[in-house]
């Protein structure tokens, strides 16, 4: 695997059309590319794994799902509310010193690899996880934080 993640995605494929619309298509295909990245796809081997890699690790998302991730901590802290989306608070809570310290990795100054910032962009995305589902036990969450924690830092962790 290459520690250059964006390497292959170049400023001027970033502004040609052709740049444009791999940017497009990953931004659509998403969900499947983040699947791809946190499953161990590199980013190499593809123009729109390149394209979502490179956006997953730049600042503007970084903080976004860090954001995200510390406004999922806060909900669960706080009482079951008709209105919102049902969290597995017990999951959450019990994880929360891990969320943080995550979030704070995205908020920071290292570099990250896309294959963890893909694990956590599903995490919270989808409804169907240890985040949501609560019937979920909590060690699904922590397994998952783990992982991506881990892949955060070093691309071959898992």
């Amino acid at each position: 695997m290459s520690g250059h993640v964006i390497s292959t995605f170049t400023l001027a494929d970033a502004t040609s059309e052709r740049g444009r619309l791999t940017r497009l298509l990953a931004r659509v295909r998403g969900h499947a590319l983040d699947r791809a990245l946190s499953n161990g796809a590199d980013p190499v081997a593809s123009p729109q794994l390149a394209a979502r890699a490179a956006r997953l690790a730049a600042r503007p998302s970084r903080d976004e799902l860090a954001n995200s991730i510390e406004r999922l901590v806060e909900l669960a802290c706080e009482p079951p509310c008709r209105r919102r989306v049902e969290l597995n608070q017990a999951a959450i809570r019990g994880n929360a010193d891990a969320m943080r310290e995550i979030a704070a990795h995205l908020h920071g100054p290292a570099p990250v690899y896309a294959r963890g910032v893909a694990t956590l962009q599903q995490l919270v995305t989808d409804g169907t996880g240890p985040v949501f589902h609560t019937g979920s036990p909590s060690a699904a969450l922590t397994r998952t934080l783990e992982r991506a924690s881990a892949t955060l830092r070093d691309y071959a962790a898992y």
